[in-house]
């Protein structure tokens, strides 16, 4: 059983005490869930991210490159 530390779960504890081949071929029905984390739907997250000040920088700058080998 993995163990909680600060809130967090050591989900690599069962791999440093098996072997990794028997690690990789697990599957895991029940992710541990981050406490933090807010549950947001795929649609929310597409809209955070294109609505993001990192993505809008880089689209302008991928604008003012295209347009500057264009005149």
């Amino acid at each position: 059983m993995a163990k909680h530390k600060d809130g967090f779960e050591d989900i690599l504890e069962e791999r440093r005490t098996n072997s990794d081949w028997k690690f990789s071929l697990k599957t895991r029905l029940t992710v541990p869930v981050y406490k933090y984390c807010k549950q947001r739907t795929p649609q929310k997250i597409k809209d955070d991210v294109l609505n993001s000040d990192r993505v809008r920088y880089r689209v302008e700058m991928v604008c003012v490159i295209v347009a500057f080998l264009i005149v």
